[in-house]
């Protein structure tokens, strides 16, 4: 059977770009309420609602969505049925969580259109090459596509359960003349970021800082996301500052990966190296998707090592990691991402050392 065409998703363009959002929920309730909501914003273009991941793959494809909005009562199963439909028939839209309260309804779903690339398998095109394909990894690992070439400029983390013990590790191991910045987005409550910032700062050779709205970010330095706030970053002509924002819940987190990688891309592009760490979820798989398309490098934890195999493993599962490594090796490549030609003192410390350096 030949494949159906997939047309070309919603043009969005400037101040006049609308998005075209189908609505996704079991009871009927709750699907009038999110189609109400969806009328509500000038520019969304509600497409009314569907009960089943059947219907909801089959409505895409009729109305041309570039958004589904899921409301809490659809099961993950579900979702990964629609996102492997999607993928299969190389639909080009995005599947976005209704925020807690349908707040900033439409500032959500703008932000997921325009800033994320699609959660489906984007088809090549002309100007692309096809990616590669997966080629075995050291540490039993398989990565999807060849190593980015361009230089990185900043290191992103997001991880979750288990990451207090995992960042330790990584950060640990990095030398004192690491030349990048390097965000982390570790999923905490309000009033917990001090804390760990000063257990990191005692194993890592690096400064550690809690962010701060506004402050410059500079290289060689460890920024730690602050609990119930996202952390994201601006260009402020030739400087790039922290921002920090209490705006909807991502993936139901504050901070979450996916706000900080978004940041990320619009200002470094495909200098952005995303590390996605154990946790539990999908926080950072979004994220990911843009630092793929704008030409950056994704790496996560492999399954062994992970606590909880939620995020890294969603990353994996939809191929964009370029490498999936242990624990252990991690730190050495982000190490190699950071490395000019010239620089031949930087390298990881030994695993030993790091080792007995932790003390959670």
């Amino acid at each position: 059977m030949s494949a159906r065409p997939v047309p070309e998703p919603h043009a969005h363009d400037g101040a006049s770009k609308t998005v075209a959002v189908l609505a996704w929920a079991h009871t009927a309730s709750h699907r009038r309420a999110l189609v109400e909501r969806l009328e509500q914003e000038p520019m969304i273009e509600a497409h009314g609602a569907a009960p089943t991941a059947a219907m909801v793959i089959k409505r895409a494809l009729l109305h041309q969505v570039d958004v589904v909005l899921i409301h809490q009562d659809i099961p993950a199963e579900e979702v990964d049925a629609v996102r492997a439909g999607i993928a299969e028939r190389g639909m080009r839209l995005r599947l976005v969580h209704a925020p807690d309260g349908l707040q900033n309804l439409g500032r959500v779903l703008l932000r997921h259109s325009v800033k994320m690339p699609p959660l489906a398998s984007v088809r090549p095109s002309a100007s692309r090459a096809p990616v590669a394909p997966a080629a075995p990894i050291p540490g039993g690992g398989r990565g999807n596509g060849r190593i980015p070439e361009r230089a990185t400029e900043v290191v992103c983390i997001s991880t979750s359960t288990g990451g207090p013990k995992a960042l330790v590790r990584v950060l640990s191991a990095l030398p004192a003349e690491f030349p990048l910045p390097i965000l982390v987005m570790q999923h905490i409550p309000e009033g917990f970021a001090t804390q760990l910032a000063e257990t990191l700062s005692s194993h890592a050779r690096l400064p550690v800082r809690v962010a701060v709205d506004g402050e410059l970010v500079e290289p060689g330095t460890i920024w730690l996301a602050p609990g119930d706030y996202h952390m994201g970053v601006v260009r402020d002509r030739t400087r790039i500052r922290l921002r920090l924002d209490q705006g909807p819940k991502i993936n139901n987190c504050r901070p979450a990966g996916d706000f900080l990688l978004g940041d990320a891309v619009q200002v470094w592009g495909g200098a952005v190296l995303s590390v996605v760490l154990t946790g539990m979820g999908r926080d950072g798989e979004q994220g990911s998707y843009a630092v793929r398309e704008a030409g950056g490098m994704v790496i996560a934890q492999d399954e062994a090592t992970s606590v909880v195999w939620g995020m890294p493993g969603a990353v994996a599962r939809a191929q964009l990691a370029h490498q999936i490594l242990p624990l252990d090796e991690i730190a050495h490549a982000i190490v190699r991402r950071a490395r000019r030609p010239s620089d031949s003192t930087v390298s990881t410390a030994p695993a030993c050392e790091a080792d007995e350096r932790i003390a959670l």
